[in-house]
């Protein structure tokens, strides 16, 4: 089994027939490593943007690129795919890696646009090497920071040249740096993922909030909540309204006589709605004064 370490840089463009602004590809960068961590060879190519009418502010602090030099040096997206999967070799015998999963998001991003498909075949096993060097570092209890690569490479206590950051080769040489200097077969193992059918497609994925009541697999008014106190079913006295981002009312229970508030939250995932429900008492006063309201009403 290979290790292929990637690294990609990335400008952020505007897409005028999406109106969307885009994640453009404009570096491809890997090292492949042998099932002894030998170096066994690198990748790097420049990829010329159809997107990009200039380079963002940030993107040239942190790369130094220019446009001029992608233009003329940069092949197209298509090629450099081709040729990246071509390097890469049999995509069964390859772990493939990035520095957080920022990369492989990336990488499926421009692929659904260019090729209007998520199936990135070459990649069948994946893992997140910045989350599996992190779990060697003393970090504080509870933390979910991600720690930087020249961070953990610190930690580590590697020697580099910190003034080729952020160009791919090198941040692919320093991110297998600290892949070698933790390595462990056996636990290096958990963080493999298979990339088996929909595993792109579930990456991209964007889960959000459901703010209408009645949506394609949701209908909040046919949920049903029972008193806390005895469990009979509560009868709603109003219509949902949504409070910040959840859908809130209130019902009674008829058994008890009490007023209870409703909090719903709805949410859209890849595998469908996932709901979360609040019920608890509505104070006397506040009880008194929502009586009154609904008499009137």
């Amino acid at each position: 089994m290979d290790y292929i370490i990637f690294d990609l840089e990335w400008n952020n463009a505007y897409n005028y027939a999406t109106k969307k602004g885009v994640n453009e590809i404009v570096e491809i960068g890997a090292i492949k490593l042998d099932r002894y961590l030998n170096t066994v060879d690198t990748f790097r190519l420049l990829v010329r943007p159809k997107l990009s009418r200039r380079l963002s502010t940030h993107f040239k602090a942190l790369t130094h690129m220019t446009l001029e030099e992608l233009r003329r040096d940069g092949v197209a997206f298509e090629t450099a795919v081709q040729d990246f999967r071509r390097w890469a070799g049999l995509p069964q015998n390859n772990v493939f890696m990035s520095w957080s999963n920022s990369d492989l998001y990336v990488l499926a991003e421009n692929f659904r646009r260019v090729f209007g498909t998520t199936d990135i075949s070459f990649i069948q096993n994946y893992a997140d090497v910045q989350q599996y060097c992190q779990s060697f570092l003393d970090l504080p209890d509870g933390s979910k920071n991600q720690v930087g690569l020249t961070d953990c490479a610190d930690a580590l206590g590697l020697q580099y040249n910190d003034g080729l950051h952020h160009h791919a080769l090198f941040d692919c040489e320093l991110s297998a740096m600290c892949f070698c200097r933790v390595f462990d077969e056996k636990k290096f193992s958990a963080f493999v993922h298979r990339c088996e059918n929909d595993y792109f497609s579930r990456l991209l994925f964007k889960p959000y909030s459901i703010t209408k009541p009645v949506v394609q697999g949701f209908n909040v008014y046919q949920m049903e909540h029972g008193c806390p106190s005895c469990g009979a079913p509560l009868r709603r006295l109003r219509a949902y309204e949504v409070v910040n981002g959840a859908f809130k009312t209130v019902a009674v229970c008829d058994r008890c006589d009490r007023l209870y508030w409703v909090h719903v939250r709805a949410k859209m995932t890849y595998d469908g709605v996932r709901t979360a429900s609040r019920v608890y008492l509505v104070g006397r006063k506040r009880a008194k004064k929502l009586y009154e309201n609904l008499k009137k009403s």
